[in-house]
């Protein structure tokens, strides 16, 4: 063999005996496996078909994202939301996307720094929570009050103790009724046991619940209109009962709130989210880009 030949093959030989050695050293040190995150997800009652899309959503971005998920649905024996929180973190969550069903200002504050938290919502309060996926609820307000404003009269229904996402929604409502010059009373209601409904005018409500109860009394039919949706809502205006829904996607929902929790695991910044409104009819239900936002699970 020649002089020249010989050097080329100890070049060949001393660059994958390089390889070789940088291929063992990577999987001694674990460079090539993916990290797995694990994010808990707080959202009281998951198990609802309101919840459908959005965990879709979730599950979605955790599997694009290497995340591992769980599904705190209930809390039981009466825990409250802030100790099961507490409990996670604890127990070693990485991150946790909470829907807030009392203030947890005062347990974020005392959860270590590592954890990422992801708000369904407006923030509870400034600067607490990485970030928050949240409604439009102004949005959400003004398109109610614009189909509601085709009858000319509204009375408007929230249930009694009813929380702050819902009185904000019917701040709105109304402020978009005024706006129009279209007369608009509150009332409120309990959905087991409803008082006798006007006979004429939008019959709206800003909590699903109340719009089921609604849309199933006779002489309502094509009155009423509300917020969010369920299978029950969904079936009722495919059949004309009710009017229009205003809705958000709450696959994006679940989306965002999963990826941004990532982000800030991964890259330690993330951003606020205001979710997309509309309105839903039994015109365009079965039309996209409704269809998606409305059966995005199925």
């Amino acid at each position: 063999m020649r002089r020249g030949e010989k050097c080329l093959l100890l070049a060949v030989l001393a660059t994958l005996m390089a390889a070789l050695i940088l291929l063992l050293i990577q999987s001694a040190g674990g460079g090539g496996a993916a990290e797995v995150y694990h994010v808990s997800v707080l959202l009281d009652a998951a198990e609802s078909d309101r919840w459908k899309n959005l965990r879709a959503g979730m599950n979605q971005a955790a599997l694009e994202r290497n995340v591992d998920l769980r599904f705190i649905p209930r809390y039981d024996e009466g825990a409250a939301q802030s100790e099961i929180l507490r409990q996670e973190w604890e127990g070693g969550a990485d991150g946790v996307v909470v829907l807030p069903t009392e203030d947890l200002t005062p347990v974020l504050k005392e959860a270590p720094d590592r954890l990422a938290v992801g708000i369904l919502g407006p923030r509870t309060a400034r600067g607490v929570g990485d970030c928050c996926i949240a409604p439009d609820y102004a949005g959400m307000g003004r398109s109610l009050a614009e189909a509601a404003a085709e009858l000319g009269s509204c009375t408007l229904y929230v249930e009694e103790g009813a929380g702050q996402t819902a009185l904000e929604l019917a701040q709105a409502v109304e402020a978009g009724l005024a706006g129009l010059g279209v007369p608009c009373e509150r009332r409120t209601a309990d959905p087991a046991d409803l008082p006798p409904l006007p006979e004429h005018g939008a019959l709206a409500a800003v909590e699903p619940e109340l719009l089921e109860a609604i849309c199933a009394v006779r002489g309502t039919r094509g009155r009423a209109f509300g917020v969010g949706t369920s299978d029950t809502l969904l079936r009722a205006l495919e059949e004309g009962r009710v009017a229009a829904m205003v809705v958000q996607s709450d696959y994006d929902m679940g989306y965002l709130a999963v990826s941004q929790v990532t982000e800030q695991l991964t890259r330690g910044k993330t951003g606020d989210v205001t979710l997309e409104t509309y309105t839903a009819t039994g015109e365009n239900m079965f039309r996209r880009p409704m269809a998606d936002i409305l059966f995005a699970n199925y």
